[in-house]
C-alpha cells in the first residue's frame, strides 16, 4: 500500500501539471483572441488599406496524400500532419503525426513545411488553425490543410492565426463552404477574403504585445508534451519495482 500511495502521488503531480498547463493555454489563447477583436474589430479605423488574405502572404496552397502519388507512410521518419494531429485550440499532437520518409518528403516539394507557416485545415473539420513550430519540422501535409506563408514585410503569423479563428472569417466563410462528400474549403476562398490591413506601426505594436503571449503558449504545449511521455514512461516502470 505504502509503495501504491507513492506511485499514485507520483503520477497525480505530472496530471496536475498537465492539466495546469492546458488550463493556461486556453487563458493565453482566450487573451490573444480578446486583444486582436479590440485592435482589429472595435476599434479598427476607417482609413486602413482594404484587401484581402492573399496580399499579406506569399504562398496559399496544400499538400497531397502521398499513397495516391504511389509513396508509402512509413513507421519513422518526416512528420505528417493531417487534420486530427491539430487540436481546436491551435496545439500539436504529437502521436496524431503520420510519418513519410525523407525521399517522399522531398517529392512533395509543394507541402513542404516551414516553421511561422499558418495551418488551417479546410476538409472534414474545417476551421482547424495552428502555426508551425521548428519542434515538429521537418513537416509535410495532404489536402485536407492548407498551408498560408504570410508575408513578413506586411504583417506576422499570429496576425493571419487569429484572423483566422476570428468571427469575421468564420461568418464569411461559412457561405463558401462546399457541402459534398465531406466539406470543404477553397484555397482561392482563404486567398480572396477581404481584410483590413492596419498601418506597419499599428502592426508591429500589436506583435509586440502578441508575441509573448504565443511563445508562452508553445513552451506550455512542449512541456505537457514532455510530460506526458515522462508518465507514460514512468508508469510501468513504477509498478514493476523498477524505479
Amino acid at each position: 500500500l505504502p509503495e501504491q500511495l507513492a506511485i499514485a502521488e507520483v503520477l497525480s503531480s505530472l496530471d496536475a501539471k498537465i492539466d495546469l498547463l492546458h488550463r493556461q493555454n486556453r487563458t493565453l489563447e482566450s487573451m490573444a483572441e480578446t486583444l486582436f477583436r479590440q485592435w482589429f474589430v472595435e476599434e479598427a479605423e476607417d482609413g486602413w488599406e482594404e484587401g484581402t488574405v492573399a496580399d499579406v502572404c506569399t504562398t496559399i496552397t496544400k499538400g497531397t496524400t502521398p499513397t495516391s502519388l504511389g509513396h508509402s507512410f512509413t513507421e519513422s521518419g518526416v512528420n505528417f500532419i493531417k487534420v486530427e494531429s491539430v487540436t481546436d485550440m491551435g496545439d500539436f499532437i504529437w502521436d496524431k503525426f503520420a510519418k513519410i520518409s525523407i525521399e517522399t518528403h522531398k517529392f512533395l516539394n509543394r507541402s513542404i513545411i516551414q516553421s511561422g507557416d499558418v495551418l488551417c485545415s479546410i476538409a472534414g473539420t474545417i476551421g482547424r488553425v495552428a502555426i508551425t513550430i521548428d519542434e515538429i519540422l521537418p513537416a509535410n501535409t495532404n489536402q485536407a490543410i492548407a498551408i498560408i506563408r504570410v508575408n513578413s514585410e506586411k504583417c506576422f503569423p499570429e496576425f493571419i492565426y487569429l484572423f483566422l479563428k476570428s468571427h469575421q472569417f468564420r461568418e464569411i466563410m461559412d457561405g463558401k463552404i462546399v457541402h459534398a462528400v465531406q466539406p470543404n474549403l477553397s484555397l482561392g476562398e482563404i486567398g480572396n477574403t477581404p481584410i483590413n490591413i492596419p498601418s506597419k506601426l499599428i502592426m508591429s505594436n500589436f506583435h509586440q504585445i502578441i508575441k509573448p503571449i504565443f511563445v508562452k503558449k508553445n513552451r506550455n504545449t512542449i512541456q505537457i508534451r514532455t510530460l506526458s511521455h515522462l508518465r507514460d514512461t514512468l508508469l510501468p516502470k513504477l509498478i514493476s519495482g523498477e524505479v
